[in-house]
């Protein structure tokens, strides 16, 4: 399938020169972008090793083609392309080795091209937090905050020395900020807490339990909630905060 990439490249290019004005509105029209793109991925793959891989060749037919002060531009479409493509088809946290390929870490010449454009890529790879949680903007925020935190644990890798060093690094643009980190926290524990009202009331079921430490379950529980508020085809209820009960209710049904 022939994939247009002009319109995600420029919108890239335009969200990274956006200033605090224009930087919420650049973020979406590049989240629409992203949006567009990986469901082509999707309908076409269904599987999420395959369409990966797909996203990593077509973006290396690209970077060959392109100018090498592209490549940030280029690596953090890839990021947040299969980032987007997870949502869908499921994250995997077997894949580690895998995605320290994807980010060209087999090579110390693309460390050095990351490294070129890393403190401009962190800029513009983060998530503004700036609306109330109450609200629907503070809502969709911080479950971008909040994916943004997972799929960073799970693409950082494991391993140690000389790899875990350079995967660090190379990671290093897309590492949630203090505020990320914090806003994501927040909607975590607002999802946690509608949760097990809905549980007591007897309105959702076969739900994690919650608590430390955080376990496998409640993270996939989190990415699907997270998920549905995210997802452009939600109806947002008033007040917003009865969205997020109604996506773990449709969600962990009784």
């Amino acid at each position: 399938m022939d994939r247009n990439y002009g319109d995600v490249v420029n919108r890239a290019l335009e969200l990274e020169a956006a200033d605090a004005s224009t930087r919420v509105d650049g973020k979406q029209r590049y989240d629409d972008a992203i949006d567009v793109l990986a469901m082509s991925f999707v309908a076409e793959y269904h599987a999420l090793p395959k369409a990966s891989a797909a996203v990593t060749s077509e973006i290396e037919d690209i970077a060959r083609l392109s100018e090498a002060d592209m490549r940030p531009v280029l690596d953090k479409v890839r990021y947040d392309l299969i980032g987007r493509i997870e949502e869908e088809l499921g994250p995997s946290r077997a894949q580690t080795a895998m995605r320290t390929r994807l980010l060209g870490l087999s090579a110390v010449a693309g460390i050095v091209l990351v490294l070129a454009g890393a403190v401009a890529l962190r800029q513009y790879n983060a998530i503004p937090i700036s609306a109330a949680l109450d609200t629907r903007p503070g809502i969709e925020q911080r479950a971008a905050a909040l994916a943004k935190v997972m799929r960073y644990d799970d693409w950082n890798p494991g391993s140690g020395g000389l790899r875990r060093l350079l995967g660090q690094f190379a990671l290093w643009p897309f590492e949630p900020s203090e505020a990320e980190i914090q806003g994501a926290r927040e909607l975590a524990g607002a999802i946690a807490n509608s949760a097990e009202q809905l549980r007591d009331a007897g309105q959702a079921c076969k739900l994690p339990a919650f608590g430390a430490p955080v376990t496998d379950e409640q993270i996939a529980f989190l990415a699907k909630i997270v998920a549905r508020l995210r997802n452009k085809t939600t109806t947002w209820g008033n007040p917003p905060a009865a969205t997020v009960f109604n996506a773990i209710r449709t969600s962990y049904p009784c």
